[in-house]
């Protein structure tokens, strides 16, 4: 018997239909499990396999669940991967129908996917089901926007409805209303009326636009489906949509004066607080920021430190404002993440934000600066390579350079103690004869920056020759302290050395020159006595 009742409740469906005209919202085949869009209300779909008996569930908007399911078992081969419904005549029919609300659901066929979209992992081929939706035809349009969906508390909201008779026949009385809960209130109103926390308006729409607005204002936190309704005859037309009020009834802001910095640099940090709401003060009020590692920090008047974070714990009384600040500097490259966790109480309920601020550090790196000069092959060639510091304020020491290339260099490594604030030093002066190929030199640098980063710089130079020499002269640098030259640690020693010999040599020569001077002083008083002796 229950064959024959399943069939006769299809027909008396069908008959009921038939004398409704529908209009077709949905047509596509769905894979797997599914959230869609349809007739601008949330469906989920859920296709299911269970020893090659298919069925397939449908979540609608008002949150009904239906299944449809494909009769008798389906099953695919290589040849054929859709299992369709015919009738005594062979014509496709649809496999079985439901119905939800306004909505007329049908399965037409399932379909298994194709080898490509074979999941190995979980050895699942992917199910798509055909599925037809239709409503009955409508004659109204309704429309609702939010200026926004998620609101702080205090804060408000512009909502507007929009009615339109879309058909031919009159419409007289129809009644739209939206209900809201106890943590939102309703403050404004046009073209409409607030009964009870709810939105209501009763007209007759017609081919002109009906035009509701209010607003709304959040009082404490929720989130919450928002569903409004318009009731016309026997239809039935319904909206729905997420809205959040966070319970945050504070105004903050955290004020950088700078984000980015460059390598030693300090900044202030201003917290900003505001209670906006003016019957209940927040108390607590914990605010908590977290420094990385690589900055110090210090309040007004306090020596600088290394810290963790540091705690702002006081209360904020109705409608008033607080602010407190930090000193902070940067000693360390990077990109760093300054973080902020805020606890406060609220109406005896205690809450927590956390906010993140990206912070960058960078510094002006030594400059490697090397000639422009053409080399003309088979001449001798004379390179100077220079570093150039650009900072105004940091000194970086203990800089070793080093070259690498196939030429046959004299000298391929230098140090350099430090290289002060605007400072250039020659390292190397390079001699070598041009070779008629094409090579490189490429210059290494490595250092530290003024709190122990480690620091590199790399530049390479071409020697491109060239068979014609087009123009004469070297490169110079006007600004080059030609007297001021890096030496190795070997030629440090040997300079020393011939430094100090010179200097004895020097003090020999003065006493000889001194001595001379006295003899010849002596020599001189002797004649001049002898002369006047004679006189």
């Amino acid at each position: 018997m229950k064959p024959y009742l399943s069939l006769l409740f299809l027909i008396l469906i069908s008959i009921a239909y038939a004398e409704v005209e529908l209009e077709e919202v949905y047509n596509e085949e769905v894979k797997d499990t599914a959230n869609i869009t349809i007739d601008k209300k949330p469906f989920v779909i859920r296709n299911l396999e269970n020893s090659d008996i298919y069925t397939t569930k449908i979540i609608f908007p008002n949150s009904q669940t239906s299944t449809l399911r494909y009769p008798g078992r389906c099953y695919f081969t290589d040849d054929e991967d859709t299992c369709e419904c015919k009738d005594n005549n062979d014509n496709t029919i649809a496999c079985d129908c439901t119905d939800v609300g306004i909505y007329h659901a049908c399965l037409m066929h399932v379909r298994r996917g194709s080898d490509k979209e074979f999941d190995i992992r979980t050895q699942h081929y992917p199910i798509y089901a055909k599925l037809t939706i239709s409503k009955p035809k409508t004659d109204v349009q309704i429309e609702r926007n939010f200026e926004k969906t998620k609101l702080a508390v205090g804060e408000v909201s512009r909502v507007e409805v929009k009615i339109k008779n879309t058909g031919s026949k009159s419409i007289i009385g129809a009644k739209y209303f939206d209900p809201y809960p106890r943590q939102v209130s309703i403050i404004e109103t046009h073209n409409c009326k607030q009964e009870n926390n709810r939105i209501t308006w009763t007209g007759n729409p017609s081919s002109s636009v009906t035009v509701i607005v209010y607003y709304i204002k959040g009082k404490n936190n929720i989130s919450f489906t928002s569903r409004g309704y318009l009731l016309y005859g026997s239809e039935n037309e319904s909206l729905q949509q997420d809205i959040e009020i966070i319970a945050s009834p504070f105004w903050l802001d955290a004020v950088f004066s700078k984000k980015k910095f460059q390598l030693g640099d300090t900044a202030k940090i201003t917290i900003n607080v505001k209670n906006n709401n003016k019957e209940f003060e927040i108390n607590p009020f914990r605010h908590r920021l977290y420094f990385p590692d690589g900055f110090k920090a210090k309040k007004s008047g306090n020596e600088w430190f290394t810290a963790d974070y540091y705690v702002y714990d006081e209360k904020i009384a109705e409608g008033k404002n607080a602010s407190f600040s930090y000193d902070i500097k940067a000693e360390k490259l990077g990109n760093f993440t300054f973080r902020e966790k805020i606890e406060y109480g609220f109406r005896k309920i205690m809450h927590t934000v956390e906010k993140e601020h990206n912070i960058e550090v960078t510094t002006r790196p030594l400059n490697i600066v090397l000639p422009r000069e053409k080399f003309i092959a088979g001449k001798k060639a004379v390179v100077p390579i220079k570093i150039a510091n650009p900072h105004l304020s940091h000194t970086y020491k203990g800089v070793d350079i080093s070259l690498e290339s196939d030429l046959p260099l004299e000298k391929s490594k230098a140090y350099v103690k430090e290289i002060k604030p605007q400072q250039t030093i020659e390292v190397f002066m390079l001699s070598f004869v041009v070779p008629n190929t094409e090579h490189n030199i490429e210059v290494n640098v490595n250092y530290k920056s003024p709190y122990g980063d480690f620091l590199e710089k790399k530049e390479v130079l071409s020697i491109t020759p060239v068979q014609k020499e087009d123009e004469e002269g070297i490169y110079e640098d006007p600004y080059i302290n030609k007297n001021q030259t890096a030496l190795s640690q070997e030629e440090a020693e040997e300079s020393s050395y011939l430094l100090m010999v010179a200097a004895v040599s020097l003090v020999v020569l003065l006493i000889i020159i001194i001595v001379i001077i006295a003899v010849f002083k002596k020599r001189t008083r002797s004649i001049e006595k002898k002369i006047d002796q004679l006189e």
